[in-house]
């Protein structure tokens, strides 16, 4: 043979997984409300600190559904023996979604609540009140996650014989090996939630119309070095696989605010004006922000598997993987409005830059 000989893998893996993971939801502010009571006043319809406010959408935590999607895993071994492999893996979630939708032509009343910071008060702006508007609020949430990495794989131990196991008195053949795991991890979580409301004023002597959109948006993406062991054990027809693996790198964090407020006012000129900002979106916070963090990936996962022909085997298994830094558009939907602010802006502008 010389020196230096190529050679094609003589053979390798690849292994899906149906996965139905539940994640960690994030929290919600309360974003739309109503009043129970009928004859509740205008400045206190929606109000928080009103006896008679109840929260329709938000005040908890959402997106905590089950994710659908799967995971591929893919590679060769370099060698017969199998002591060196290259491996990757991608795992692809379905997008969780959470649609709110409210429509009221003034009873019952809806309403958005924020702080004012003017005031120094609760307050709230009206979607529906008697007499006054009519409109419809909805509120969209959703969350997607994705992943890939690639390994290297070095075989440690490898270890065979015949002993007996728990709840079996006769002695059975066994193989195990432990692998070391180097080598690159991605992930990204992609976030976000859109505010609309479409308002119509019942007001005749003010007619007119508005359209108002809050939006946030965060995407996490992760890039680091990955360790970790893998272990699995045949017995007959049977095999368990486990890992531990940890991710050390950066989390680059971006978020996304935007919002416009567009306004149909027949008495004007001109008629229609559009306006940056809506409620909880306004100049003050409007704009996109981006960070680096450092973050720790570990991730743990065990499978029981049953060998059903000789290069087809069924798992089910168990896998958890936490994420130690990450934004979330809840995190940075703040009430705090000044309501100088709102569109269209007092001129000259006056008092806090709220929301930050």
């Amino acid at each position: 043979r010389p020196c230096i000989t190529l050679c094609v893998p003589q053979d390798g893996w690849a292994h899906f997984e149906a996965i139905f993971w539940e994640q960690d939801g994030y929290y919600l502010p309360p974003l739309v409300t109503t009043s129970v009571d009928p004859d509740v006043d205008r400045d206190d319809a929606g109000v928080l600190t009103d006896p008679s406010t109840r929260i329709l959408l938000g005040g908890g935590r959402v997106l905590q559904d089950n994710i659908d999607g799967g995971r591929l895993s893919i590679g060769v071994w370099l060698d017969r023996c199998h002591t060196w492999g290259l491996g990757g893996e991608f795992i692809g979630a379905s997008s969780l979604t959470r649609s709110f939708s409210a429509t009221s032509e003034g009873q019952p009343v809806l309403a958005r609540p924020f702080f004012n910071t003017e005031l120094g008060v609760q307050d709230s702006e009206l979607v529906a009140y008697p007499d006054v508007i009519s409109g419809t609020v909805s509120v969209s949430a959703r969350s997607e996650f994705t992943g890939a990495s690639f390994h290297v794989h070095r075989l440690r131990r490898t270890e065979e014989g015949c002993k007996k196991w728990l709840f079996c008195g006769c002695p059975e053949h066994f193989c195990t090996r432990t692998e070391m795991l180097f080598g690159y991890r991605y992930l990204q979580l992609d976030e976000g939630v859109i505010i609309g409301e479409d308002l119509t004023s019942l007001d005749t002597s003010r007619p007119g119309s508005f359209q108002i959109a809050d939006g946030f948006r965060t995407i996490n993406k992760f890039n680091g070095i990955d360790i970790g062991l893998k272990y699995r054990c045949t017995r007959g027809y049977w095999t368990f696989d486990g890992s531990v693996k940890l991710a050390l790198g950066n989390t680059n964090q971006k978020v996304n605010i935007n919002g416009a407020t567009r306004i149909n006012d027949p008495s004007s000129n001109p008629q229609v004006q559009t306006y940056p900002g809506g409620l909880l979106t306004q100049t003050s916070n409007i704009g996109q922000y981006s960070q680096n963090q450092f973050a720790v990936v570990p991730e743990i996962r065990m499978n029981w598997g049953y060998q059903l022909t000789e290069r087809l085997r069924l798992t089910c298994g168990y896998t958890w993987i936490y994420w130690s830094n990450v934004v979330r558009p809840g995190d940075h939907i703040s009430l705090d409005v000044n309501e100088n602010l709102i569109p269209p802006p007092e001129e000259p502008f006056s008092g806090a830059l709220r929301p930050a």
